[in-house]
């Protein structure tokens, strides 16, 4: 539309007009919130249904998922139970650099030697069966190496202990010739000295006589 706004009958139509607009304006926001009032209100039930139906079907889920639970918290029991059982098996074999006595070492070949195989193992059988075996025949080699070691250890060790008895006997036998002849020393410069004193009085009595 087109007014003439500088006549007081175009300033007028256009006032009017405005006017109108404005009203229709307020009529469609009116509107507007009705609408969206609606609108909320029916989104809230649809939320509320949906939130009554799908605690119905979590309901109706939890009856057969929570069986499926316990029967997967006994699974991972048992396994966890048997990797356990194994991870005991491989703590008993010691490392190449350990030091550890033959006893000990026979000591663990035993206590290997007390886990049974079997069907028990399940789906690990095969891994226990090779972690025992592998296990008793290194524990086996290191105890004959163990042994024949701690054989060349007593043996040095006696060898030593007489090396020790033969020395100690050397320096004791030392000791008394080293004792025995200053004895003898001492004996001998005695007998000078009482042979000499013997002399002199001697000659004493002779030059005496002579007189």
């Amino acid at each position: 539309l087109v007014f003439e706004y500088e006549t007081p009958k175009g300033e007028k139509a256009a006032r009017s007009h405005i006017y109108k607009l404005r009203q229709t304006k307020t009529a469609i926001e009116e509107a507007r919130k009705r609408e969206k009032a609606e609108s909320l209100e029916y989104g809230r039930r649809v939320d509320n249904e949906a939130r009554e139906i799908v605690e119905v079907i979590e309901a109706m889920i939890d009856v057969h998922a929570q069986p499926l639970r316990e029967l997967e918290a006994i699974e991972t029991k048992r396994v966890e139970g048997l990797r356990n059982r194994m991870q005991a098996m491989v703590n008993l074999i010691p490392g190449s650099n350990e030091d550890i006595s033959a006893e000990e070492l026979d000591r663990r070949i035993l206590e290997l030697e007390t886990y049974r195989l079997g069907d028990h193992w399940k789906e690990f059988e095969l891994n226990a069966a090779r972690i025992k075996e592998g296990g008793i025949e290194t524990l086996r080699e290191m105890l004959a190496k163990r042994r024949r070691y701690e054989e060349e250890r007593a043996e040095l060790e006696r060898l030593r202990r007489e090396r020790e008895i033969a020395d100690r006997a050397e320096r004791d036998r030392r000791i008394a010739e080293e004792a025995k002849a200053k004895a003898d020393e001492q004996a001998a410069h005695t007998a000078r000295a009482v042979a000499m004193q013997a002399e002199l009085r001697e000659k004493a009595l002779t030059e005496q006589l002579a007189r």
